[in-house]
């Protein structure tokens, strides 16, 4: 079925790696180290109904206080190290070891060097022609680069 495509896009939070649950474990751990509990379970569920989106802008766009943002984003970020501990998600190693012959990319809203280091550990890096990641979206990316049809995108994200 994939065979008429010359490139795949393919998401990496959910679909790849199965680290949702991290991520939104890692924002609301964040968001109360520095505002209340109600205020930290509010954005956390405004910043997973906007997965796909750079965690940059959703952090920005939610909190006007910019010292109160750039907190919550560096703790995040501290946090989301446990992503590397995230699985893979199941078929996913088989999938890209089996379409290795066409242009796969990833096309994420996370972040460049989580993708990065999370593929390098489970040897799938270099299966990859392009990480397209945070903190640019997806649209921002796709705007730079030249698709060469006909092509397919993969995820989970509404964005």
């Amino acid at each position: 079925m994939l065979s008429k495509y010359n490139q795949i896009f393919i998401d990496f939070d959910g679909v790849i790696c199965d680290s949702n649950g991290f991520k939104s474990a890692n924002i609301l751990g964040a968001a109360r180290k520095y505002t209340n509990e109600a205020e930290a379970v509010t954005f956390e569920k405004y910043f997973t109904g906007n997965n796909g989106i750079p965690r940059e802008l959703k952090i920005h766009s939610y909190f006007s206080d910019v010292e109160l943002a750039e907190n919550i984003l560096g703790e995040y970020n501290r946090l989301n190290k446990s992503l590397l501990e995230a699985p893979l998600a199941q078929g996913v190693s088989e999938f890209v070891k089996k379409n290795a012959s066409k242009k796969l990319m990833v096309l994420s809203g996370g972040d460049f060097t989580e993708i990065k280091d999370f593929l390098k550990l489970h040897g799938l890096d270099t299966y990859f022609s392009a990480i397209l990641a945070g903190p640019l979206t997806k649209g921002e990316h796709l705007g730079r680069i030249t698709i060469e049809r006909p092509a397919v995108f993969i995820g989970d994200s509404i964005h």
